[in-house]
């Protein structure tokens, strides 16, 4: 880094301190992600004077005044090292309140579990990019009986949304893990709640449960359920997971037992569409999960739903919806995640067939670093 640059900024030269900024978000960009991949890289030079310039350049620390991306990776860097040396932490409290790089919307990509992108390898590869890239959470489908004539894509091959959760929680740390979504029909409900009390307790507290009615009639089919009463199927499992969240001692088929643990009950977001979907999120759930659609078909049944909360006495609902961004067009994939934030979307699932997991970290990277500052403009 060029000392006499910091010197200028040092005595406030703003030709120097733009010129400065610049030069960091370059060495961010190069090296901050690879030292949040493994804080024992901490020691690297260029580390060192990212973090000698953060404490002597207190401006940095200003949002209106530094790139919003390079200002979030270099106070992640300046966390990271504080972590590893205990002899300086730095102080958080400077952050603002408002600062931009934690936009209000969460920003997630969906993770195949199916076909050859769902191997072991790939799935621990992908999820922790993700997390390394500083993204919220990610997600996983559900299907348990594709038929030959639909195989295309997967060859037939998924992992289970449950168990791949169960094992990406020991694999990450931070990274929210959702299911997107679930379809409640399929399981037992007893069995469906065991399950999700486990991934929350050992993943602690990451889970988020997206859940979904199901549409695909030949699952149905080799499941042994019926399609026509996946609905009220769906309200029976909801009501017994709400019920096995709130106490200790339960009863299923006029029989007690314990249902521990019994961590904090995950959010559960309802999939569908409206009308339904909407009066069954503000009955059993946190929040709304639509597939596709932009900002002005998403609009209407955002206000509705917003109202019809209203109408319960509940709290705002989040709305977190998958969709594709272009991310080969940074700017336009930004505007289109701002159009959705604008019209009450909370959090934006990127949804789309990557062919490895090098793809899948250049999206988490495009996500990260072009997407978000744009949103929180």
């Amino acid at each position: 880094m060029d000392t006499d640059l910091v010197t200028r900024a040092q005595h406030g030269d703003e030709e120097a301190f733009a010129s400065l900024a610049v030069a960091i978000g370059d060495r961010l960009h190069a090296v901050a992600h690879r030292i949040l991949r493994d804080l024992d890289l901490a020691e690297d030079a260029t580390q060192q004077a990212l973090l000698a310039i953060w404490r002597d350049l207190p401006q940095l620390r200003d949002p209106a005044r530094f790139d919003a991306c390079s200002y979030r990776l270099l106070v992640r860097a300046c966390y990271a090292e504080g972590r590893r040396n205990r002899h300086w932490t730095p102080n958080m409290r400077l952050l603002p309140s408002d600062e931009p790089m934690e936009a209000t919307m969460k920003l997630g990509l969906y993770l195949c579990n199916m076909g050859l992108q769902s191997s072991c390898a790939i799935i621990v590869a992908c999820a922790r990019a993700a997390e390394a890239a500083g993204l919220d959470d990610l997600w996983v489908a559900d299907h348990v009986a594709i038929p030959p004539d639909q195989s295309e894509g997967s060859g037939g091959r998924y992992l289970d949304p449950l168990a791949t959760l169960a094992f990406l929680a020991g694999a990450t740390e931070r990274i929210g893990l959702g299911t997107g979504v679930l379809v409640l029909p399929y399981r037992p409900p007893l069995a469906t709640a065991k399950w999700v009390a486990t991934i929350q307790e050992l993943s602690g507290d990451r889970l988020l449960l997206g859940v979904g009615v199901g549409w695909m009639e030949a699952e149905f089919r080799a499941a042994g359920v019926a399609y026509a009463r996946r609905a009220p199927i769906t309200d029976e499992t909801l009501a017994f997971i709400t019920r096995c969240f709130a106490a200790d001692e339960m009863e299923a088929n006029g029989q007690p037992f314990l249902f521990r643990p019994r961590p904090a009950r995950p959010p559960i977001l309802v999939g569908g569409a409206p009308p339904h979907a909407l009066r069954r999120a503000v009955r059993w759930g946190d929040g709304w999960m639509p597939i596709g659609g932009g900002a002005d078909a998403l609009r209407g049944p955002i206000a509705e739903l917003a109202a019809m909360a209203a109408a319960a006495g509940k709290p705002p609902p989040v709305v977190t919806t998958m969709t594709t961004l272009p991310l080969d067009d940074p700017p336009r994939a930004a505007d289109q995640a701002a159009a959705l934030r604008a019209v009450g979307v909370t959090g934006l699932v990127h949804a789309w067939r990557y062919p490895d997991a090098d793809a899948f970290a250049r999206a988490a990277e495009t996500m990260a670093t072009r997407v978000r500052p744009g949103v929180a403009r």
